[in-house]
Order: C-alpha cells, then structure tokens, then sequence
C-alpha cells in the first residue's frame, strides 16, 4: 500500500506499520533472537523515524506540500538534507553496517528456527524486507534526482546539527550494535524462552 501514496507524511505511516509488524512477529516467533531483534528493531525504528519525520517536516516547511508528484531534483539544492534522507532510506530498508540490518537479521533468523511461526509466514516476512526497499527507493530517486519541480534553500546550521547527530547514530549504532545487543539478549533471551516454555505446556 505505501507504493501507493501520493503524499510523503502517508508513505512514512505505511512504511512505520510495515516495521512495526516486523516487530510484532519477532516477539510472536517466542525466540531468543527474534525477540532480541525485536527489542532492537524498536530501538532504530524510533531514530529512523524520527529523521525521516524531521526531513519531511524540513520538505513540507520549505516546499509548501508533501506530495510526491509535486517534488523533484531536490538534490541539486538541497545537498546536505539529500545525503541524510538517502542515509535514513537505506537504513529503513536495512542496509547491512546501518542501525536496523541486525535486527531484521535476528527477526528473520530467530522466526526461521520457530516452533511457533509456520514456514509460510517466515517467507512472507522476508518478502516483506524486499517490498520494502521496492517503495521506498523508487520516492527516493523521484524526490531527490528526478526532474526538478520546485528548488529550495538547503539546511540550516539550527537543522543541521540536531539531524546529522541522528544521522550519527544511525551510522554508528549499525556498527557498535554487538555489546548493545549482547546486554538486550541477556535479559530478552530467558524471556523468550519463558513464554515459549509455557506455550509448549513445558514446566
């Protein structure tokens, strides 16, 4: 459906469902590690988000509209916000050595090794992961490199740091992510198997 959109505020809220029902599926497979993936999946999805909504609302602000048809060639005025909205895209569709690769990773490994989740779900779950790089790409290249519409100033020094300091940890959290994630696993892990143990009826 967010392939569909025309506007950009209604692309990002279809794209947030389709991450947050990844979440749900990593806590549903009762796994150590999908539930580990989910915990840290919540975590980048909070700092993808938030960029993503600040680039927007920097858009809107500038350009007057969110609608897609409307945007175009924003990159040749536009440099510094250009590198941090494809920075925010590749990350959301979970480029390796950016902040949500390993938690889709643990999702779809731990779901594969589930008792719970069938065969069926797991694939769609990893099709789901392909879907999403096939709309949010495509808005990427129309907004940013496709044929200019309206032109725009770019950042503003005030906008600048607080977006480029979450564009930072996006990079960086991507690969620092083992310590943090071995303490998530820690305490996610005996949680998981908890809840599977009793679903199991196993004492």
């Amino acid at each position: 459906a967010a392939y569909f959109q025309k506007g950009l505020r209604s692309w990002l809220a279809l794209g947030t469902v389709s991450h947050l029902s990844m979440v749900g599926l990593g806590i549903a497979a009762t796994s150590p590690a999908a539930g580990s993936g989910a915990a840290w999946m919540m975590i980048s999805h909070a700092l993808i988000a938030t960029l993503h909504l600040l680039i927007v609302g920097v858009v809107i602000e500038r350009l007057g509209t969110d609608e897609i048809a409307a945007l175009g060639g924003l990159a040749r005025t536009m440099p510094q916000l250009t590198a941090l909205w494809v920075l925010t895209a590749l990350a959301s569709v979970g480029l390796p050595g950016l902040i949500q690769f390993p938690a889709e990773l643990l999702i779809l490994t731990g779901t594969f090794s589930s008792y719970i989740v069938r065969r069926g779900i797991f694939i769609a779950a990893l099709l789901s992961v392909l879907i999403s790089a096939a709309y949010t790409l495509p808005v990427i290249r129309k907004v940013l490199f496709g044929p200019e519409k309206k032109a725009a100033p770019d950042l503003a020094p005030t906008e600048t740091i607080p977006l480029w300091a979450l564009g930072l940890l996006v990079i960086g959290l991507g690969f620092t992510a083992a310590p943090l994630l071995s303490e998530i696993q820690r305490t996610v892990g005996p949680l998981m198997q908890a809840i599977l143990f009793q679903s199991l009826g196993v004492r």
